[in-house]
């Protein structure tokens, strides 16, 4: 595993003309980006997925936990090594879940958070109707004319 080669690829799927790049990164962001995991795990076969989210005014550990299994998570990342990457490059927002304590939830409004994917929910994610990224690739063609 090389994090150079690894931030390349990605760099490479990004950077094309201005439009498209900022297309790429509308589609990977609003809706694909369980896709961009697929990718990375076709060229690094030990490449992992996991759940990201931001979740607010959550009282302890037990209500974060709720809210993983009640909403799950908004966002795919993911894992090759010991480092997290999305279609931006190399991912560096957010603890895992599993060293949340009580007092970070009790101090901290917002708590950013990743933690494992199980293969229902990647398959969920996969399977997810994408509206955020239908409207905001109409808007970026619509400000492009």
């Amino acid at each position: 595993m090389n994090h150079n080669s690894i931030c390349a690829f990605l760099q490479a799927l990004r950077d094309d003309k201005p439009f498209f790049t900022e297309l790429i990164y509308l589609l990977y962001t609003q809706g694909y980006c369980a896709n961009v995991y697929k990718m990375l795990k076709a060229l690094y076969p030990e490449a992992v997925p996991y759940g990201y989210a931001c979740w607010s005014n959550l009282a302890n550990v037990s209500a974060l936990r709720e809210m993983r299994e009640k909403v799950g998570f908004d966002h795919v990342i993911t894992r090759i090594g010991d480092r997290f990457y999305d279609i931006s490059g190399e991912f560096t927002l957010g603890i895992p879940l599993s060293s949340v304590t009580d007092e970070q939830c009790a101090k901290n409004e917002y708590i950013l958070v990743y933690d494992e994917l199980t293969e229902k929910e990647l398959d969920d994610f996969l399977d997810w109707d994408k509206p955020a990224a239908r409207d905001a690739v109409r808007q970026l063609v619509a400000n492009f004319d």
